[in-house]
């Protein structure tokens, strides 16, 4: 489902590149609230994208703790994660981790498609 409404929103053009969507989600997986950030460098430090997204999560926790988040980055090109993608979703893993929220996962989502920054293991796999 996530990746459906990633692709509405880039084809909508509500994911201008480059740029960050902060998925916050309900306890039943249901989006509350997304959240844009416009202009994101392309490859910041990594220090600067825990700091970024640490600040966030403490404003979202505000409001009450949520169920889950997701995040998308917005950019041009091939939607196959690269470099600074596995920064942000390591960055938003962190993150989570340490406001104890569940991370839904990292998305790209550019104008040839979305793809999941790190899929989660086939549950066969998980078995072994």
């Amino acid at each position: 489902q996530t990746i459906e409404f990633l692709v509405m929103a880039e084809r909508a053009g509500d994911l201008p590149p480059p740029s960050l969507l902060v998925l916050v989600a309900d306890e039943s997986g249901r989006l509350v609230l997304p959240i844009a950030v416009d202009e994101v460098p392309d490859d910041p430090p990594q220090d600067e994208r825990v700091s970024a997204l640490a600040a966030l999560l403490e404003h979202i926790a505000e409001f009450g703790q949520p169920a889950g988040v997701a995040m998308a980055v917005s950019r041009r090109g091939d939607p196959r994660p690269r470099g600074s993608d596995f920064g942000w979703h390591d960055a938003l893993a962190q993150c989570c981790r340490i406001a104890g929220l569940p991370c839904h996962g990292t998305y790209v989502a550019t104008p040839s498609g979305v793809r999941r920054v790190r899929p989660l293991p086939a549950p066969d796999l998980l078995a072994a």
